[in-house]
């Protein structure tokens, strides 16, 4: 509650209220064309649970993107950057992901190259090192200061994350039908190496001694020093991707062992 106060102390409502025109812009035009293509065959059951993640998945965007959530992640809080970070690339892709169906990608698998263009993103190993890669160059200081400066910047920076998280999670999760799920043992060792793969920027936010976004050095909290918001934020990171990845890694170890029972 006195980080809540800090933060909130004279202009709650301007910070509740901040909008940006461009991310609501976005998020209702992705989540109207949805509707458009998905309500005139929402009769059965099926499509009502595809609108339901689908719809989850955009709301879980609106709120860490749009209001104080987005306010506190930019000019107060890492941590609080960080939870952002982790919803936009661990809630919410496979909630969008679960809710398209399964011909989504029909009109584009007619097309020779863009088949091919497609298969080589969603590639394990390709959407692995995609995922990795962007999310380890934009914790750079020099990246994210900049992200932080400049709306626009930090605009493509949760655009990126977002769109290589949504690729890395298709081989666990595609519903598509082109696109085939990786094997129970296969989705183990990519779970395993997802689990692993933050540690490249987990490791120098964690035991830096020297607050490295300059950012939050004016930050008007003070129940916590910038050093150790910034400890909490790549605590908070490493445990909860660790924690997601880690559970659906077991789940797959004893769905693979049931139905390795089952063909006994």
């Amino acid at each position: 509650m006195d980080i809540l106060n800090s933060i909130f102390a004279n202009d709650f409502s301007n910070k509740f209220f901040y909008f940006h025109a461009e991310i609501l812009i976005a998020i209702v035009a992705i989540q109207g064309f949805y509707l458009f293509k998905m309500l005139p065959r929402s009769k059965s059951e099926n499509n009502h649970n595809l609108i339901l993640k689908f719809t989850s998945g955009m709301l879980v965007i609106f709120l860490v993107t749009v209001g104080p959530i987005h306010e506190i992640s930019e000019h107060y809080l890492f941590s609080g950057h960080m939870f952002q970070h982790v919803v936009l690339t661990i809630v919410a892709p496979p909630l969008i992901l679960a809710g398209l169906p399964n011909n989504m990608l029909d009109i584009l698998f007619k097309n020779r190259l863009l088949s091919r263009v497609i298969l080589v993103f969603v590639h394990p190993l390709v959407a692995f090192f995609l995922f990795n890669l962007v999310y380890s160059l934009w914790h750079f200081p020099v990246l994210y200061n900049m992200a932080l400066d400049i709306h626009l910047i930090h605009f493509l920076e949760h655009a990126l994350f977002f769109s290589t998280a949504f690729l890395m999670w298709i081989p666990l999760l595609s519903p598509f039908k082109q696109i085939s799920i990786l094997s129970p043992p296969l989705k183990m060792m990519y779970l395993f190496f997802l689990s692993v793969g933050q540690i490249i920027v987990f490791g120098p936010i964690t035991f830096s001694e020297v607050v490295l976004y300059s950012g939050y050095l004016d930050s008007p909290v003070t129940v916590i020093t910038p050093l150790q918001d910034q400890i909490i934020g790549g605590i908070f990171m490493k445990i909860s991707g660790g924690f997601i990845f880690l559970a659906l890694f077991i789940s797959t170890f004893f769905n693979w062992a049931k139905m390795e029972g089952n063909r006994v």
